[in-house]
């Protein structure tokens, strides 16, 4: 499967309240977003072919569709976006498969605090790349 054939959620696997969200985003777009850990193999191998290698991608959840990388809050807008398309097609389409996501939830971002930390952190922090400007290799 090319990556781009649908939209990619790049999440830290090591965070309980990013699992979480990207687990929402999943279900919720009807498995039309396909979410992969920053920390996994997968992530890896994607960031390493996509972003420029002094590059840091995991200080923030991106979405990759074939627009661009949408980053921290510049990403909210398209995962919502692709989220209505995966419930429109999923009633008019054969839906996706939702794969079980793969995680290693620590407990270095539990509780109220780091949560607001985090909510901080994205509404603070965000960044679009087009593919013409960042990517590569595709």
């Amino acid at each position: 499967m090319s990556p781009f054939e649908r939209p990619i959620l790049i999440y830290d696997d090591k965070c309980s309240s990013c699992t979480r969200f990207a687990n929402y985003v999943r279900a919720l777009s009807r498995g039309l977003i396909y979410c992969i850990g920053h920390n996994s193999v997968q992530g890896r191998d994607l960031k390493n072919k996509i972003f420029q290698p002094d590059y840091d991608s995991s200080m923030m959840f991106w979405l990759i569709d074939t627009k661009g990388a949408h980053g921290g809050h510049f990403g909210l807008i398209p995962v919502v976006v692709h989220i209505s398309r995966g419930i429109i097609r999923n009633r008019r389409e054969k839906s996706f498969e939702i794969e079980p996501s793969v995680c290693f939830i620590g407990n270095s971002c539990r509780g109220k605090k780091n949560t607001i930390k985090r909510i901080w952190h994205l509404i603070r922090y965000g960044q679009n790349l087009p593919f013409g400007n960042f990517y590569k290799n595709y």
